[in-house]
């Protein structure tokens, strides 16, 4: 692919078409890799069964709280990508406490923290259960969010952006 730009606003055009489609790219593997640690940290995670637990599979469950991210955006100078849950997206079903109960408030817009942190609400009276014998398997720490950042920050970026602008034809140089 050549490309010729015969002045600074074209160069800034084509400069923010390929920034957005290295982004869209890194966003597609980012979301590969957020659903695979989804699975395998939180719903493949139960200490006390063999295989994790099984899914009750509404729809809306952790996996599509985090279904996509919105296309990456130049605006002449940046190029802006966000990826982010949608708590619209979860079956909410507080009289079977699923992402919820009568008794306390709409998990959904804080479920990720919950899930990550191992949270059930207040450490006196947890509000998802108070088994400590052992302890809730369910208020255990199930961070997905950080190895998915990490595998980010490490080779596969640059692997990722080889890969995207070989897509688009062009040749990828890491200089220094």
């Amino acid at each position: 692919m050549k490309i010729t730009a015969r002045n600074d606003a074209e160069a800034r055009e084509v400069l923010g078409f390929i920034s957005e489609n290295i982004l869209d790219y890194l966003a597609e593997k980012i979301m590969e890799r957020l659903q695979h640690y989804i699975q395998t940290k939180v719903y493949d995670f139960h200490p006390q069964v063999e295989g994790g637990y099984d899914r009750q599979y509404y729809d809306g469950g952790l996996i599509t709280l985090f279904d996509g991210y919105e296309q990456a955006e130049f605006d002449g100078t940046r190029t802006t990508l966000r990826i982010e849950q949608n708590p619209d997206n979860l079956y909410v079903d507080p009289d079977n406490f699923i992402h919820g109960s009568n008794y306390f408030k709409d998990v959904t817009d804080f479920l990720a923290y919950l899930i990550i942190e191992g949270a059930s609400g207040k450490r006196e009276t947890p509000f998802f259960g108070s088994k400590t014998s052992p302890p809730a398997w369910w208020r255990s720490r199930r961070d997905f969010w950080t190895p998915t950042v990490q595998v980010f920050q490490q080779t596969k970026m640059d692997t990722w952006i080889k890969q995207s602008l070989r897509m688009m034809g062009l040749k990828y140089m890491k200089l220094g």
